[in-house]
């Protein structure tokens, strides 16, 4: 990098060809917690009707 005015050197900039951090895998325990989560969780909101039936007062 070429000196500045008062002689220090610029930082480099960061290389454009260089990949992002890996993102970490989740692991096989988080992956079974997920499922059991949304299978328990979809189960229990596909009890609650959809259209619960009119009430009649008379």
């Amino acid at each position: 990098t070429p000196p500045t005015e008062n002689g220090d050197s610029l930082p480099a900039a960061p290389d454009a060809s260089s990949a992002p951090p890996a993102v970490e895998q989740p692991s096989g325990m988080q992956v079974f917690l997920a499922t059991v989560y949304s299978f328990v969780t979809s189960f229990f909101a596909s009890l609650v009707p959809d259209h619960p039936m009119p009430m009649d007062l008379n």
